[in-house]
Protein backbone atom coordinates (compact mmCIF):
# COMPACT_ATOMS: atom_id res chain seq x y z
CA UNK A 1 0.00 0.00 0.00
CA UNK A 2 1.19 3.57 -0.63
CA UNK A 3 1.26 6.20 2.05
CA UNK A 4 -1.12 8.56 0.16
CA UNK A 5 -3.68 5.91 -0.48
CA UNK A 6 -3.28 5.45 3.23
CA UNK A 7 -3.45 9.07 4.21
CA UNK A 8 -6.63 9.49 2.28
CA UNK A 9 -8.42 6.81 4.28
CA UNK A 10 -7.41 8.34 7.56
CA UNK A 11 -9.12 11.59 6.56
CA UNK A 12 -12.01 10.24 5.43
CA UNK A 13 -12.22 8.25 8.62
CA UNK A 14 -11.39 11.72 10.91
CA UNK A 15 -14.40 13.48 8.52
CA UNK A 16 -16.64 10.48 9.45
CA UNK A 17 -15.70 9.83 13.05
CA UNK A 18 -19.34 10.00 14.37
CA UNK A 19 -20.95 7.76 12.32
CA UNK A 20 -20.50 4.35 12.61
CA UNK A 21 -22.12 2.90 9.89
CA UNK A 22 -19.74 4.64 7.09
CA UNK A 23 -16.78 3.75 9.36
CA UNK A 24 -17.29 -0.16 8.62
CA UNK A 25 -16.81 0.60 5.30
CA UNK A 26 -13.66 2.30 5.52
CA UNK A 27 -10.95 0.37 4.16
CA UNK A 28 -8.77 0.70 6.97
CA UNK A 29 -10.88 -1.92 8.78
CA UNK A 30 -12.81 -3.24 6.28
CA UNK A 31 -9.40 -4.82 4.53
CA UNK A 32 -7.82 -5.31 7.40
CA UNK A 33 -5.60 -2.38 6.76
CA UNK A 34 -5.67 -1.52 10.40
CA UNK A 35 -5.79 -5.01 11.78
CA UNK A 36 -8.12 -5.63 14.68
CA UNK A 37 -7.92 -8.71 17.17
CA UNK A 38 -10.86 -9.72 19.53
CA UNK A 39 -11.60 -5.91 19.94
CA UNK A 40 -15.06 -6.53 21.79
CA UNK A 41 -17.66 -4.07 19.45
CA UNK A 42 -18.55 -3.19 15.97
CA UNK A 43 -15.55 -2.50 13.61
CA UNK A 44 -16.53 1.23 13.48
CA UNK A 45 -16.42 1.97 17.03
CA UNK A 46 -12.92 0.30 16.97
CA UNK A 47 -11.70 3.15 14.25
CA UNK A 48 -13.14 5.56 16.29
CA UNK A 49 -11.30 4.56 19.37
CA UNK A 50 -8.07 4.69 16.89
CA UNK A 51 -8.51 7.56 15.77
CA UNK A 52 -9.56 9.86 18.53
CA UNK A 53 -6.66 8.05 20.51
CA UNK A 54 -4.51 9.18 18.10
CA UNK A 55 -5.52 12.22 18.34
CA UNK A 56 -5.03 12.62 21.67
CA UNK A 57 -1.61 10.96 21.54
CA UNK A 58 -0.68 14.49 19.77
CA UNK A 59 -1.38 16.42 22.85
CA UNK A 60 1.73 17.77 23.85
CA UNK A 61 3.23 16.26 27.68
CA UNK A 62 3.39 17.94 30.60
CA UNK A 63 2.58 21.52 28.76
CA UNK A 64 0.04 24.25 29.51
CA UNK A 65 -2.69 24.29 27.11
CA UNK A 66 -1.62 26.92 25.07
CA UNK A 67 -3.75 28.07 22.03
CA UNK A 68 -0.82 30.17 20.56
CA UNK A 69 1.80 27.55 21.25
CA UNK A 70 2.76 25.88 18.04
CA UNK A 71 3.45 22.64 19.87
CA UNK A 72 -0.36 22.52 20.68
CA UNK A 73 -1.64 23.68 17.20
CA UNK A 74 -1.84 19.82 15.54
CA UNK A 75 -3.48 18.68 18.33
CA UNK A 76 -5.90 21.86 18.45
CA UNK A 77 -6.69 21.55 14.77
CA UNK A 78 -7.96 17.79 14.83
CA UNK A 79 -9.50 18.21 18.03
CA UNK A 80 -11.62 21.49 17.03
CA UNK A 81 -12.35 19.75 13.84
CA UNK A 82 -13.18 16.08 14.07
CA UNK A 83 -13.95 15.71 17.92
CA UNK A 84 -15.87 19.14 18.57
CA UNK A 85 -16.76 19.58 15.30
CA UNK A 86 -16.35 23.52 14.87
CA UNK A 87 -16.21 24.66 11.08
CA UNK A 88 -13.03 26.14 9.18
CA UNK A 89 -14.50 29.86 10.12
CA UNK A 90 -14.59 29.04 13.86
CA UNK A 91 -11.39 27.41 14.54
CA UNK A 92 -9.51 30.08 12.17
CA UNK A 93 -10.95 32.48 14.40
CA UNK A 94 -10.21 30.71 17.52
CA UNK A 95 -6.31 30.68 16.43
CA UNK A 96 -6.11 34.26 15.16
CA UNK A 97 -4.96 33.14 11.80
CA UNK A 98 -6.57 33.11 8.41
CA UNK A 99 -8.69 30.40 6.48
CA UNK A 100 -5.83 29.77 4.55
CA UNK A 101 -3.36 28.79 7.32
CA UNK A 102 -6.17 26.80 9.26
CA UNK A 103 -5.91 24.88 5.94
CA UNK A 104 -2.48 24.12 5.82
CA UNK A 105 -2.31 23.31 9.31
CA UNK A 106 -4.67 21.14 8.93
CA UNK A 107 -3.23 19.30 6.30
CA UNK A 108 -0.39 19.22 8.33
CA UNK A 109 -2.11 17.36 11.27
CA UNK A 110 -4.02 15.31 8.83
CA UNK A 111 -0.46 13.96 7.89
CA UNK A 112 0.98 13.94 11.13
CA UNK A 113 -1.76 11.70 12.35
CA UNK A 114 -0.78 9.37 9.25
CA UNK A 115 2.24 9.29 9.76
CA UNK A 116 1.90 8.15 13.15
CA UNK A 117 -0.68 5.27 12.52
CA UNK A 118 1.31 4.14 9.51
CA UNK A 119 4.61 3.98 12.03
CA UNK A 120 2.75 2.47 14.68
CA UNK A 121 0.85 -0.22 12.62
CA UNK A 122 3.89 -0.89 10.01
CA UNK A 123 1.60 -0.33 7.48
CA UNK A 124 3.73 -1.02 4.48
CA UNK A 125 4.20 -4.72 6.19
CA UNK A 126 0.56 -5.47 6.21
CA UNK A 127 -0.84 -7.43 3.55
CA UNK A 128 -4.59 -6.76 3.00
CA UNK A 129 -6.88 -9.48 3.94
CA UNK A 130 -4.75 -10.73 6.64
CA UNK A 131 -6.36 -13.08 9.48
CA UNK A 132 -6.52 -10.53 11.91
CA UNK A 133 -6.70 -13.32 14.91
CA UNK A 134 -2.94 -13.76 13.58
CA UNK A 135 -2.07 -10.71 14.89
CA UNK A 136 -0.81 -9.94 18.26
CA UNK A 137 -3.14 -7.97 20.54
CA UNK A 138 0.09 -6.01 21.67
CA UNK A 139 0.68 -4.67 18.13
CA UNK A 140 -2.93 -3.41 18.04
CA UNK A 141 -3.11 -1.68 21.49
CA UNK A 142 0.32 -0.57 22.14
CA UNK A 143 0.96 1.61 25.86
CA UNK A 144 1.13 5.23 24.78
CA UNK A 145 2.38 7.06 28.50
CA UNK A 146 0.93 10.10 29.11
CA UNK A 147 0.38 12.43 32.16
CA UNK A 148 -3.60 11.86 32.58
CA UNK A 149 -5.81 13.49 35.30
CA UNK A 150 -7.64 10.87 36.98
CA UNK A 151 -10.39 12.84 38.12
CA UNK A 152 -11.22 14.16 34.83
CA UNK A 153 -10.83 10.77 33.25
CA UNK A 154 -13.40 8.81 35.78
CA UNK A 155 -15.85 12.09 35.25
CA UNK A 156 -15.18 11.26 31.66
CA UNK A 157 -16.19 7.89 31.84
CA UNK A 158 -19.41 7.94 34.31
CA UNK A 159 -20.97 10.85 31.63
CA UNK A 160 -20.73 8.44 28.81
CA UNK A 161 -22.32 5.35 30.95
CA UNK A 162 -24.65 8.13 32.19
CA UNK A 163 -27.90 6.71 30.43
CA UNK A 164 -27.67 3.78 31.54
CA UNK A 165 -26.74 4.52 35.15
CA UNK A 166 -30.35 7.05 35.13
CA UNK A 167 -32.16 4.03 33.57
CA UNK A 168 -31.27 1.70 36.68
CA UNK A 169 -31.78 4.47 38.92
CA UNK A 170 -28.72 4.89 40.27
CA UNK A 171 -27.39 7.60 41.52
CA UNK A 172 -23.41 8.63 42.14
CA UNK A 173 -21.63 11.60 43.55
CA UNK A 174 -17.88 12.50 43.38
CA UNK A 175 -15.70 13.14 46.61
CA UNK A 176 -13.61 16.00 44.71
CA UNK A 177 -9.91 16.12 45.72
CA UNK A 178 -8.47 20.01 46.27
CA UNK A 179 -6.00 19.46 43.48
CA UNK A 180 -6.01 16.82 39.91
CA UNK A 181 -4.58 13.61 40.56
CA UNK A 182 -2.37 13.14 38.03
CA UNK A 183 -0.60 10.04 37.16
CA UNK A 184 1.25 8.39 34.15
CA UNK A 185 -0.83 6.06 32.50
CA UNK A 186 -2.47 5.24 29.12
CA UNK A 187 -5.70 7.06 28.38
CA UNK A 188 -7.61 5.23 26.34
CA UNK A 189 -6.35 2.09 27.50
CA UNK A 190 -7.78 3.36 31.14
CA UNK A 191 -10.73 4.52 30.05
CA UNK A 192 -11.48 0.90 28.75
CA UNK A 193 -10.57 -0.15 32.25
CA UNK A 194 -12.95 2.16 33.88
CA UNK A 195 -15.58 1.37 31.12
CA UNK A 196 -15.56 -1.97 31.97
CA UNK A 197 -15.60 -2.07 35.78
CA UNK A 198 -18.32 0.39 35.41
CA UNK A 199 -20.31 -1.47 33.17
CA UNK A 200 -20.47 -4.48 35.69
CA UNK A 201 -20.63 -2.74 38.41
CA UNK A 202 -23.71 -0.81 37.34
CA UNK A 203 -25.69 -4.47 36.43
CA UNK A 204 -25.19 -5.22 39.92
CA UNK A 205 -25.88 -2.09 42.23
CA UNK A 206 -28.35 -1.38 43.99
CA UNK A 207 -28.31 2.41 45.42
CA UNK A 208 -25.35 4.55 44.49
CA UNK A 209 -22.06 4.42 43.64
CA UNK A 210 -19.29 6.66 45.12
CA UNK A 211 -15.48 7.80 43.72
CA UNK A 212 -13.10 8.71 45.56
CA UNK A 213 -9.59 9.53 45.42
CA UNK A 214 -6.24 9.17 47.48
CA UNK A 215 -2.61 10.65 46.87
CA UNK A 216 0.40 9.14 49.03
CA UNK A 217 3.80 9.56 48.11
CA UNK A 218 4.23 7.29 45.33
CA UNK A 219 1.07 5.84 45.19
CA UNK A 220 -2.37 7.36 43.57
CA UNK A 221 -5.80 5.49 43.91
CA UNK A 222 -9.11 5.78 42.62
CA UNK A 223 -11.67 3.81 45.24
CA UNK A 224 -15.35 3.01 43.66
CA UNK A 225 -17.94 2.05 46.42
CA UNK A 226 -21.37 0.81 46.12
CA UNK A 227 -24.06 -1.69 48.00
CA UNK A 228 -24.86 -4.08 45.68
CA UNK A 229 -27.41 -7.35 45.11
CA UNK A 230 -25.32 -9.72 44.94
CA UNK A 231 -22.33 -10.95 46.51
CA UNK A 232 -21.54 -13.73 44.73
CA UNK A 233 -19.67 -12.47 42.00
CA UNK A 234 -16.18 -10.91 40.84
CA UNK A 235 -15.78 -7.93 38.83
CA UNK A 236 -11.74 -9.09 38.49
CA UNK A 237 -12.34 -12.26 37.29
CA UNK A 238 -8.64 -13.66 37.88
CA UNK A 239 -9.59 -16.68 35.41
CA UNK A 240 -8.51 -14.34 32.52
CA UNK A 241 -5.79 -13.16 33.64
CA UNK A 242 -3.55 -14.25 30.40
CA UNK A 243 -6.67 -12.92 28.17
CA UNK A 244 -5.05 -9.80 26.31
CA UNK A 245 -9.10 -8.42 26.58
CA UNK A 246 -8.78 -8.95 30.59
CA UNK A 247 -8.91 -6.67 33.30
CA UNK A 248 -6.18 -7.56 34.83
CA UNK A 249 -4.13 -7.88 31.39
CA UNK A 250 -4.29 -4.16 30.78
CA UNK A 251 -4.04 -3.21 34.44
CA UNK A 252 -0.77 -4.96 34.79
CA UNK A 253 0.52 -2.84 31.92
CA UNK A 254 -0.31 -0.16 33.18
CA UNK A 255 1.32 -0.24 36.80
CA UNK A 256 -2.22 -0.35 38.25
CA UNK A 257 -3.09 -2.69 41.54
CA UNK A 258 -6.76 -4.09 41.54
CA UNK A 259 -8.37 -4.75 44.32
CA UNK A 260 -12.00 -5.71 45.39
CA UNK A 261 -13.35 -5.61 48.86
CA UNK A 262 -16.94 -6.48 50.40
CA UNK A 263 -18.33 -5.84 53.13
CA UNK A 264 -21.33 -8.03 53.98
CA UNK A 265 -23.28 -5.41 56.20
CA UNK A 266 -24.67 -4.13 54.48
CA UNK A 267 -23.78 -5.23 50.97
CA UNK A 268 -20.73 -2.91 50.23
CA UNK A 269 -18.19 -3.71 47.50
CA UNK A 270 -15.34 -1.25 46.61
CA UNK A 271 -12.77 -1.42 43.98
CA UNK A 272 -9.52 0.39 44.14
CA UNK A 273 -7.21 1.09 41.26
CA UNK A 274 -3.61 2.00 42.76
CA UNK A 275 -1.19 3.56 40.11
CA UNK A 276 1.87 3.04 41.43
CA UNK A 277 4.58 5.33 40.86
CA UNK A 278 7.33 2.96 38.53
CA UNK A 279 11.19 4.13 38.76
CA UNK A 280 11.63 5.48 35.24
CA UNK A 281 14.82 4.31 33.14
CA UNK A 282 16.96 6.77 31.60
CA UNK A 283 18.69 7.06 28.52
CA UNK A 284 21.28 8.95 27.27
CA UNK A 285 21.00 10.54 23.64
CA UNK A 286 24.49 11.75 22.33
CA UNK A 287 24.53 13.77 18.87
CA UNK A 288 25.97 17.20 18.45
CA UNK A 289 22.93 18.37 16.12
CA UNK A 290 20.13 19.70 18.08
CA UNK A 291 17.26 18.96 15.76
CA UNK A 292 18.84 15.07 15.75
CA UNK A 293 18.06 15.24 19.58
CA UNK A 294 14.71 17.09 19.50
CA UNK A 295 13.97 14.23 17.09
CA UNK A 296 15.02 11.38 18.89
CA UNK A 297 13.18 13.25 22.22
CA UNK A 298 10.01 13.30 20.30
CA UNK A 299 10.49 9.73 19.43
CA UNK A 300 10.60 8.50 22.88
CA UNK A 301 7.80 11.14 24.29
CA UNK A 302 5.38 8.41 24.56
CA UNK A 303 7.38 6.06 27.02
CA UNK A 304 7.86 6.18 30.39
CA UNK A 305 11.45 6.29 29.67
CA UNK A 306 13.49 9.59 31.36
CA UNK A 307 15.59 11.15 28.16
CA UNK A 308 18.72 12.92 28.21
CA UNK A 309 20.32 14.76 25.70
CA UNK A 310 24.14 15.22 24.92
CA UNK A 311 25.80 17.68 22.33
CA UNK A 312 29.15 16.73 23.37
CA UNK A 313 31.28 13.24 23.46
CA UNK A 314 33.97 14.18 26.17
CA UNK A 315 30.95 14.37 28.65
CA UNK A 316 29.23 10.90 27.74
CA UNK A 317 31.46 8.90 30.01
CA UNK A 318 31.26 10.83 33.28
CA UNK A 319 27.37 10.86 32.68
CA UNK A 320 27.33 7.26 32.08
CA UNK A 321 28.94 6.58 35.36
CA UNK A 322 26.30 9.63 36.92
CA UNK A 323 23.31 8.14 36.12
CA UNK A 324 23.70 4.42 34.91
CA UNK A 325 21.70 4.52 32.00
CA UNK A 326 19.47 1.86 30.80
CA UNK A 327 20.64 2.99 27.11
CA UNK A 328 22.98 5.05 25.32
CA UNK A 329 22.34 6.27 21.69
CA UNK A 330 24.93 6.87 20.51
CA UNK A 331 25.91 9.17 17.11
CA UNK A 332 29.72 8.74 15.47
CA UNK A 333 30.60 12.46 13.40
CA UNK A 334 30.98 14.39 16.15
CA UNK A 335 33.66 17.43 16.73
CA UNK A 336 37.15 16.81 19.34
CA UNK A 337 35.55 13.12 19.95
CA UNK A 338 33.67 11.16 18.16
CA UNK A 339 31.19 7.91 18.51
CA UNK A 340 33.88 5.49 17.87
CA UNK A 341 35.88 7.17 21.08
CA UNK A 342 32.87 7.61 22.99
CA UNK A 343 31.99 3.53 22.38
CA UNK A 344 35.41 2.44 22.77
CA UNK A 345 36.04 4.78 26.80
CA UNK A 346 32.35 3.07 27.81
CA UNK A 347 33.87 -0.16 26.95
CA UNK A 348 36.81 -0.03 29.02
CA UNK A 349 35.40 1.42 32.28
CA UNK A 350 34.28 -1.24 34.15
CA UNK A 351 30.95 0.80 35.70
CA UNK A 352 29.47 1.75 32.30
CA UNK A 353 30.92 -1.42 30.14
CA UNK A 354 27.66 -2.94 30.40
CA UNK A 355 25.55 -0.24 29.89
CA UNK A 356 23.70 -0.97 26.07
CA UNK A 357 24.94 1.23 23.60
CA UNK A 358 23.13 1.64 19.63
CA UNK A 359 24.97 3.79 17.36
CA UNK A 360 22.94 5.77 15.11
CA UNK A 361 25.07 6.86 11.91
CA UNK A 362 24.66 7.78 8.08
CA UNK A 363 28.11 5.78 7.46
CA UNK A 364 27.30 2.33 7.12
CA UNK A 365 29.66 0.46 9.66
CA UNK A 366 27.19 -1.83 11.46
CA UNK A 367 30.14 -4.61 11.73
CA UNK A 368 32.28 -2.24 13.54
CA UNK A 369 30.10 -0.81 16.31
CA UNK A 370 29.01 -4.64 16.98
CA UNK A 371 32.46 -5.23 17.00
CA UNK A 372 33.14 -2.89 19.66
CA UNK A 373 30.61 -3.63 22.11
CA UNK A 374 27.68 -1.79 20.75
CA UNK A 375 23.86 -3.86 20.78
CA UNK A 376 22.61 -2.84 17.45
CA UNK A 377 23.39 -0.62 14.50
CA UNK A 378 20.67 1.90 12.99
CA UNK A 379 21.42 3.38 10.07
CA UNK A 380 20.51 7.34 10.18
CA UNK A 381 18.11 8.93 9.31
CA UNK A 382 16.27 6.71 11.77
CA UNK A 383 12.70 5.95 12.16
CA UNK A 384 10.60 5.91 15.34
CA UNK A 385 9.77 1.97 14.79
CA UNK A 386 12.43 0.93 13.85
CA UNK A 387 13.88 2.65 16.89
CA UNK A 388 11.11 1.15 19.00
CA UNK A 389 11.99 -2.18 17.83
CA UNK A 390 15.50 -1.83 18.56
CA UNK A 391 15.09 -1.10 22.57
CA UNK A 392 11.95 -3.62 22.83
CA UNK A 393 14.23 -6.80 21.94
CA UNK A 394 16.64 -5.26 24.82
CA UNK A 395 14.04 -5.47 26.92
CA UNK A 396 14.01 -1.22 27.51
CA UNK A 397 10.35 -0.41 26.87
CA UNK A 398 8.24 -2.52 29.25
Amino acid sequence: MQFDDFESYVKDGLSKIYDYALLESNPLVKDNILPINKFPDSKGKYLRAILTGSIESLKPVEKEYDLNALEWRTYIVLNKRYIEGLNSIEIARLLSISERQYRRYLKRAINSISQRLWDQYQVNNVQVHIDHQEIPTNQVFSVVWEQVDLVNITKGVVNLLSNRIEQKKIKYNFQDPIAPVLVKSDRVILRQILIDLLNNLIHFSSDNITFSFQEKEIEKSLIISSAISNTEFSLLDTSKDDNENSLNYWSEKLNINLEENFSDIPNIIEIRLSFLEKEQKTVIIVDDQEPALRMFTRYFSRTNLKIIGLSKGTKVLSKAKELQPALILLDIMMPKMDGWEVLQSLKLDETTKNIPVIVCSAWGEPELAKSLGAVEFLRKPVRQRDLLAAISKIGILD
